[in-house]
């Protein structure tokens, strides 16, 4: 079928026309559009997932697999879109900037607290925030994503005292008082 070929054609092309903007392997382009395919990117954003995460990889002293399993873990698990979508790479890259870690450093444990973090309504902005907060006091971004989700857990999970401390500060629980206060951070 002559589209196939004609799409794998366009498809090398592009690749290739990456690899010439930025300062990758072409090896690891070729298997991170392959991840961003993988993780349901369509097909009309894969490119420019692809360059910025490339760009990304390099300015957050990661490879460009890393960028993209964050990239692409953001959108999935916060399900940003549009304006939203187009900011992640800027809001990765001022996590990297901001606290004391890496592309490489964030990338481990993100995709496994990621999903906890967006299920509590907090926004991936506060989350990186958090995070590059918690590095600056020389703690890994693996442990502070652990100590987040644990936070996280302990705030959700419904106890006696958890009650009446939501109580008094006249909410119902943890996603109430995030939406109240305008953000983790915040709370």
């Amino acid at each position: 079928d002559s589209t196939n070929v004609e799409s794998l054609e366009n498809m090398k092309k592009e690749v290739l026309e990456i690899g010439k903007r930025t300062p990758v392997a072409l090896e690891g382009l070729t298997s991170s559009l392959y991840d961003i395919r993988s993780a349901g990117i369509v097909a009309e954003n894969q490119f420019t997932v692809l360059e910025k995460s490339a760009q990304l990889g390099v300015a957050g002293l990661g490879s460009t697999s890393e960028a993209v399993d964050l990239v692409t873990s953001s959108l999935n698990a916060f399900q940003l879109k549009g304006k939203e979508a187009e900011r992640v790479y800027d809001t990765i890259f001022k996590t990297v900037k901001f606290g004391k870690t890496t592309i490489t450093g964030i990338a481990q444990g993100f995709g496994a607290v990621a999903g906890t973090v967006a299920a509590a309504d907090i926004k991936l902005d506060d989350y990186l925030a958090a995070i590059a907060a918690l590095t600056t006091t020389g703690q890994p971004a693996a442990q502070a994503h652990t100590q987040i989700k644990a936070a996280i857990a302990g705030m959700t999970r419904e106890t006696e005292e958890s009650t009446k401390v939501f109580k008094t500060l006249g909410v119902n629980n943890f996603k109430d008082l995030i939406q109240k206060s305008g953000g983790m951070v915040t709370v």
